[in-house]
């Protein structure tokens, strides 16, 4: 039933972008389920239809890529949002 779509996703390189992208963002926006595409690319290199060295690459380089983001917006933002959203 999953073979078609695993056969598509391990011929091409766009999961680990997927996974990358949605783990980044979410990092930054925190709505994006980073979590369940981790666990979803994870199941599929552990049927060896992605690689898990690629998976934990993307992963890795996703997080510091995201929470650095959201690090920084909120060191240059922070302030000024934290004092324009204080009552009085």
């Amino acid at each position: 039933m999953l073979h078609p779509l695993t056969q598509l996703l391990s011929s091409h390189g766009w999961p680990y972008v997927i996974v990358f992208a949605v783990v980044a963002l979410g990092g930054v926006l925190m709505v994006l389920p980073g979590e369940t595409v981790v666990i979803t690319a994870s199941v599929l290199a552990a049927h060896r239809s992605l690689s898990v060295w690629g998976v934990l690459a993307a992963t890795l380089i996703a997080v510091v890529a995201g929470h650095s983001t959201s690090y920084l917006l909120g060191r240059s933002l922070g302030r000024r949002t934290g004092l324009a959203l204080q009552p009085g």
